[in-house]
């Protein structure tokens, strides 16, 4: 299964340590995320799609096909 985080991610060309660099976490905090071993707080989604706003429009778009 591919978590929505981890797409976001790919849609906006980032690494794990590139996305963590970019909302201020770990590269092993966006992998547990990323693999479901915890959950993503609101708070990190909500400055994730903030900083990388052009994934967020493109996994928007992805989901509604």
């Amino acid at each position: 299964m591919t978590y929505p985080l981890k797409r976001l991610r790919q849609l906006a060309g980032l690494s794990q340590a590139e996305l963590a660099r970019v909302i201020g976490v770990s590269r092993h905090t966006v992998y547990s995320w990323e693999c479901g071993r915890r959950q993503v707080p609101a708070a990190m989604w909500a400055l994730t799609l903030e900083r990388v706003p052009r994934a967020a429009k493109l996994l928007e778009w992805e989901e509604r096909l």
